[in-house]
């Protein structure tokens, strides 16, 4: 690291501190360093200052490094921390790596000659886990966001595994076959949106088990047009997309399902072309008198 680092010590013994001066300065590394006595003076010049890293001491005169710590965290003041312990107490050591902290180091010369080297490794570390959780943070913003627009769309919008499964149903499928999520999931769709008696459920799954076969060779089949029957029994016509669905080695799992209920669509074609033949009926008609 070229920059200079900022590191602010909370530490009572001045042999220590001594000890850690003078190997910052062996190191040859760029360090600005600052000195406070307390937990509370500690406080103040986190609030008030930027630091790459802290050197807690597990005791100071005004209470424990650890109970410091903790105050610390509960006003969001968040800092890469080394904390110092007494030689050979590892108990301590565990309590303050499950409180945060990225290292330890024993009140000792030998730790102290190491401290460059653990001050480095807690702020690479210390960078990582900031990627990491602002890396989790958007993958989370982003797959709710296109879950509450796949979830609020219009369309009827399910998923369903290799058997044909319903593992995924949308609020657009509720409204528009007028089931509920929890009388869809874990059941064959064909067992649901079948045409009336177990003749049309037969034809269903055949047609069904073929789209699937050619979905599990990788096609995508657009605007296939479909009769369903509603919960309700109102029988209905779709426009489906099937997709093969994919899992993260690329290997086909299942197959999207996107439905538009295209009822009106169609009923609105047909008069359209029963109102221009009735159109070209009266022409030929008026034609015909003319004669």
């Amino acid at each position: 690291m070229d920059r200079e680092i900022r590191i602010l010590i909370a530490e009572k013994d001045p042999d220590f501190l001594q000890l850690v001066e003078d190997s910052l300065k062996e190191s040859g590394g760029l360090y600005d360093v600052e000195k406070v006595l307390t937990g509370k003076d500690c406080q103040t010049k986190l609030q008030s200052e930027r630091f790459d890293i802290l050197l807690l001491g597990n005791l100071l005169p005004d209470g424990k490094g650890l109970d410091w710590l903790r105050r610390y965290h509960e006003q969001g003041i968040s800092v890469p921390t080394v904390f110092v312990t007494e030689k050979g107490d590892p108990q301590m050591a565990i309590e303050a790596m499950k409180e945060g902290v990225f290292d330890y180091i024993n009140r000792s010369a030998e730790c102290a000659k190491a401290l460059p080297f653990v001050v480095h490794r807690a702020i690479e570390g210390y960078s990582l886990m900031v990627e990491k959780v602002r890396l989790q943070k958007e993958l989370i913003e982003t797959k709710n966001f296109l879950e509450s627009i796949v979830e609020k769309a219009g369309d009827a919008i399910s998923v369903v595994d290799l058997d044909g499964k319903a593992v995924y149903w949308n609020e657009g499928a509720e409204r528009i076959y007028g089931y509920r999520r929890e009388e869809v999931l874990g059941r064959k769709l064909t067992e649901i949106l079948h045409p009336p008696g177990e003749e049309g459920k037969a034809l269903e799954e055949k047609r069904t088990g073929e789209l699937m076969e050619r979905v599990k060779a990788g096609e995508v089949i657009p605007n296939l047009e479909v009769r369903r029957w509603t919960k309700d029994g109102k029988e209905i016509l779709t426009s489906m997309t099937l997709s093969p669905l994919k899992d993260a080695e690329g290997k086909i799992i299942g197959a999207s399902r996107i439905c538009k209920d295209i009822t009106h669509l169609k009923k609105a074609e047909e008069r359209l072309v029963l109102a221009e033949r009735l159109s070209s009926l009266g022409e030929l008609t008026a034609g015909v008198a003319h004669e």
